[in-house]
């Protein structure tokens, strides 16, 4: 079929046998071996062309090539506050409605991946983290079958405090991360946990934020704010694109998943950490042990360490690093 053309699907063809083609730069190719109806653009709703994620191709629509299939990335962004019934309402962070929604719309549960992790760019790299994963896997004295959550997850590899956790001690988790280019790539990595393509609310209620799309230091970023802590800089972001992203509170998210303890919560959300830990209802939640970026925060660490300890944690470790690869308060739950 020709470039841009929409054609109406036959009936019969399954979800097995579309496959993910090239990158959009490359939009002829096709990854379909043999016999294969060519390379189709999905368009869903974005202004944007440059946005568009996957090509696809259907094998002679009958035979399968692929085993899996990629979701259609575009579906989980842009979206409006009038789009959901629940945005911007304080209906309360355990509402049985709001989680039904999180679990069959917003997570997708990829913890039954093989755990050969072929997706891997550096597969023979065990931990990429900057020593956070270390300093857990200490604390819990090499504990197997954790549960952790990590927020931003970037790609799923690139520094990533949780990935040595998951591949060598059997612990699964769930990763967020609000950067449709970023949630495309953990897909590929194939990791074994539960994923989100949606970002921490920095409010106790659901909402839609303008998130600024800058690689590892994406962030919620209005456009015409030009912050002198975190500027919106072309040679950070890519091309200062920004997208609406749906969030909901960090409570939510474990109640959805019926998750009754967080062994470990990474956080790094450039700059709104201390808005997102506000929201958390320590009382409700047990969160064991949590890395939080600090240098982004506006109030500053002492604040950080201070709002921590009164909710009942105290200052394990720090993790600091050359060229800000790591500046990170390694905090743990204090038990009475």
């Amino acid at each position: 079929m020709a470039y841009g053309k929409t054609i109406a699907v036959p009936n019969g063809v399954s979800p097995s046998m579309i496959c993910a083609g090239d990158t959009l730069n490359h939009w002829k190719s096709d990854t379909c071996k043999g016999d294969s109806g060519g390379p189709i653009q999905i368009h869903h709703n974005f202004n944007d062309s440059s946005l568009l994620f996957d090509i696809v191709g259907i094998t002679s629509f009958g035979r399968s090539c692929a085993t899996e299939t990629i979701p259609v990335i575009n579906q989980w962004y842009n979206l409006s506050s009038d789009d959901k019934w629940y945005n911007d309402k304080d209906i309360g962070m355990f509402n049985k409605k709001l989680l039904h929604e999180i679990r069959k719309n917003w997570i997708l549960d990829t913890t039954k991946n093989s755990n050969n992790y072929s997706g891997l760019e550096d597969p023979e790299s065990e931990d990429p983290s900057m020593g956070q994963s270390q300093i857990i896997k200490q604390y819990f004295d090499h504990k197997k079958g954790g549960f952790f959550i990590e927020c931003g997850a970037y790609d799923g590899e690139t520094r990533s405090n949780t990935l040595y956790l998951e591949r060598f001690l059997g612990w699964t988790g769930l990763l967020i991360e609000a950067d449709p280019m970023n949630f495309k790539k953990i897909i590929e990595k194939k990791r074994r946990a539960f994923l989100s393509p949606t970002c921490l609310s920095i409010e106790p209620y659901p909402m839609i934020v303008s998130f600024l799309m800058a690689k590892n230091i994406g962030r919620i970023h209005e456009p015409n704010d030009l912050s002198s802590e975190i500027q919106n800089t072309n040679d950070v972001a890519h091309n200062g694109k920004h997208i609406d992203v749906q969030c909901f509170p960090l409570a939510s998210y474990i109640a959805a998943l019926n998750v009754t303890t967080v062994d470990y919560f990474s956080l790094d959300v450039e700059g709104n950490e201390m808005d997102v830990l506000r929201t958390i209802p320590f009382d409700k939640v047990d969160i064991k042990t949590l890395s939080v970026e600090y240098t982004h925060v506006e109030s500053g660490k002492e604040k950080m360490v201070e709002f921590m300890a009164k909710n009942g944690y105290y200052v394990y470790s720090f993790v600091k690093k050359p060229n800000n690869l790591a500046n990170d308060i390694i905090f743990v739950k204090r038990y009475l």
